[in-house]
C-alpha cells in the first residue's frame, strides 16, 4: 500500500471514501463510495435517480481523472455510467469514451510542465 497522507476531515467521514492513486495526477478521492459501487453493481438495470446521481457525479467531477473512471468500469462494467446519462443504446466502449472526452477533456489535452523563470 502506498504511503498517503489524507486530511483529517476525509478520514473522519461517516460515508465511505474511495481513494485512487493515479501516478500522473496524484491521489483522487471520491466520497460516498459504497453507494457508487452498489449502483455500478446493478449494471445499468433498474438504476434509480438517487443511485444514478453519484455515478453521474464521477463523470462530471473535474477532480477525478478518466483513469479512475476506467478502473471502476473495468471492475464493475460501464453500463451504469451509460444508464446515468441515458445512453444505454450506445455500442460497447464508445459511450464511455464519449462521456470521458466530453466531460473530462482537459485530461486528454497536451499539458506542459509548470516552469518558473528565476
Amino acid at each position: 500500500m502506498p504511503e498517503m497522507k489524507l486530511p483529517d476531515d476525509i478520514l473522519e467521514q461517516k460515508n465511505n471514501v474511495g481513494v485512487f492513486r493515479n501516478p500522473e495526477e496524484d491521489k483522487e478521492i471520491a466520497l460516498g463510495f459504497n453507494l457508487i459501487i452498489s449502483a455500478l453493481g446493478r449494471r445499468g438495470t433498474g438504476l434509480s435517480q438517487d443511485e444514478g446521481r453519484p455515478v453521474k457525479g464521477m463523470i462530471l467531477a473535474e477532480e477525478l481523472s478518466p483513469r479512475f473512471v476506467r478502473r471502476l468500469a473495468a471492475e464493475h462494467g460501464e453500463q451504469s455510467f451509460l444508464a446515468a446519462f441515458m445512453m444505454t443504446d450506445s455500442r460497447e466502449g464508445y459511450g464511455l469514451d464519449y462521456l470521458l472526452r466530453r466531460h473530462k477533456g482537459r485530461f486528454y489535452r497536451k499539458r506542459y510542465p509548470n516552469l518558473a523563470v528565476v
